[in-house]
């Protein structure tokens, strides 16, 4: 489960024919240090046939929340009078959510589309000095699969480098403190999880994962392993054989220190 290096391509900032923001990307055919404010399409391949990941807003994303239905309920005479409510930012919002994949369109869970949102934000305020961006290209360990379900652990006691500001040394020894991380040296940070039974993607963010005691981060490994109908106990041997491999492989790397 580790990705492979696929090597640099060029990325460039721009909106579509109908004004969502875009990141379109191009094979780098020069040396990465002379691409800098060069025309990324001069000696790239056409648009058509480049990666493009907009910013639209995708609508079939469903809160499975009984509160959240009751208020939005109660919210209905409000919200004609006044449009400011941005249903999809609450869903962004929620740190526990599921998604229903009956519809045939393009999903993304919620909390990769506010990072994307706000990266394409990042970029758009910067476009105005740099036409081009380098980005390491790396392999997507998940395309094999209809409906991935991918965890996130992040690891160690301890998640602040030696270059690190005060101020970030603190708010990291602060969030160990505060989660799993200092009593067991783990914490969620993302989970997404396909339930059989009803046809749902379960999602929790790194919020809720920072919440968890350490009963709650042992349940949330269950659901993990839990497809709606049954435990599946067969993929347990497999997924500790690979990271008692991972374990030898670091522990082996003397010139290395891994902060998570």
């Amino acid at each position: 489960f580790t990705p492979e290096y696929k090597g640099v391509v060029s990325v460039s900032f721009e909106e579509d024919e109908e004004g969502n923001l875009c990141l379109i990307a191009y094979p780098l055919h020069n040396e990465p240090e002379n691409m800098e404010n060069k025309d990324p399409s001069a000696d790239c391949e056409p648009k058509s046939k480049m990666i493009k990941w907009g910013n639209k807003k995708t609508s079939s994303l469903l809160l499975e929340n009984d509160n959240y239905s009751k208020d939005r309920a109660r919210q209905s005479t409000k919200e004609n009078k006044s449009k400011s409510y941005n249903g999809a930012e609450a869903q962004q919002q929620a740190e526990v959510l599921c998604y229903s994949l009956d519809q045939k369109q393009v999903k993304h869970n919620p909390w990769s589309l506010k990072c994307h949102q706000q990266h394409l934000q990042r970029m758009k305020e910067n476009s105005k000095h740099r036409n081009q961006y380098k980005f390491i290209l790396s392999e997507n360990l998940t395309w094999r699969h209809a409906v991935p379900c991918v965890l996130d652990l992040k690891m160690g006691t301890r998640q602040h480098g030696d270059d690190a500001s005060e101020e970030k040394k603190a708010n990291q020894i602060r969030k160990c403190q505060q989660s799993t991380s200092a009593s067991i040296g783990v914490r969620l940070c993302g989970m997404q999880v396909y339930q059989s039974d009803s046809g749902q993607l379960m999602f929790m963010n790194k919020y809720h994962g920072r919440k968890l005691s350490l009963p709650g981060f042992k349940e949330a490994l269950f659901q993990f392993f839990h497809d709606g109908q049954r435990l599946r106990r067969e993929l347990l041997s497999p997924v500790l054989r690979k990271l008692r491999e991972m374990q030898e492989t670091l522990e082996s790397c003397e010139s290395y220190r891994f902060y998570s």
